[in-house]
C-alpha cells in the first residue's frame, strides 16, 4: 500500500524558511489569512512567468490536474512521460514516499534521462530555492526517473 500523500514541495520548503509556518500550514491551514492584494499580484506574476518559461520548450505538454485532483494529475504525467513523442512536461506530478512535488518543466533527454528546471519569478536564486530542486530530484529519482541534470533559473518579470 501506498503511504498516504503526508507531504508537498510547498509545505517542505516552507518548513525550510520557518518550522512555524510548516507547523501551521499543516495544523491549522483555516488561520491562514485572506489573501490580500499585494499577495494575489505574486501569486498572479508567479503564473505568468511559468507560463512564459514554457515557450522556452517548445512542442512541451501541460499536466493539466490542479493541486486538488493529485491522482489525475500523477496518472497524466505518467502517460505524457510514456508518449516518446512529448519533449517536455509542464507541471509534471511526481510522488515518492509520500511526498508529491510539481515540476515546472521535465524536459526529455537522450538514453531516457529527464532534466528537472524549476523557475523561479526573481531576479535571483535565494538559499531555499535549492531546497525545493533538491526535493523534486529527490523525489524523482524515488519515482524511478533517470535524472540527467536539475537546474534553477530566475526569471525576471518583464516590465
Amino acid at each position: 500500500m501506498k503511504p498516504k500523500l503526508l507531504l508537498t514541495k510547498s509545505k517542505f520548503v516552507a518548513g525550510v524558511q520557518c518550522l512555524r509556518r510548516l507547523y501551521w500550514q499543516v495544523h491549522q491551514p483555516q488561520l491562514a489569512g485572506e489573501i490580500d492584494d499585494q499577495v494575489q499580484a505574486i501569486m498572479d506574476q508567479g503564473r505568468a512567468v511559468g507560463v512564459e518559461s514554457q515557450r522556452a520548450f517548445p512542442g512541451g505538454v501541460l499536466a493539466e490536474a490542479d493541486h486538488q485532483h493529485t491522482r489525475a494529475a500523477l496518472e497524466e504525467t505518467a502517460r505524457l512521460m510514456a508518449d516518446p513523442r512529448v519533449p517536455a512536461i509542464y507541471e509534471a506530478a511526481l510522488e515518492h514516499d509520500g511526498v508529491l512535488v510539481r515540476v515546472d518543466i521535465l524536459e526529455r533527454q537522450l538514453r531516457n534521462r529527464w532534466r528537472l528546471v524549476e523557475v523561479k519569478s526573481s531576479t535571483q536564486v535565494k538559499d531555499y530555492h535549492r531546497y525545493d530542486v533538491a526535493i523534486q530530484r529527490h523525489v524523482a529519482s524515488g519515482a524511478g526517473l533517470k535524472i540527467g541534470s536539475a537546474c534553477l533559473t530566475p526569471w525576471a518579470p518583464l516590465s
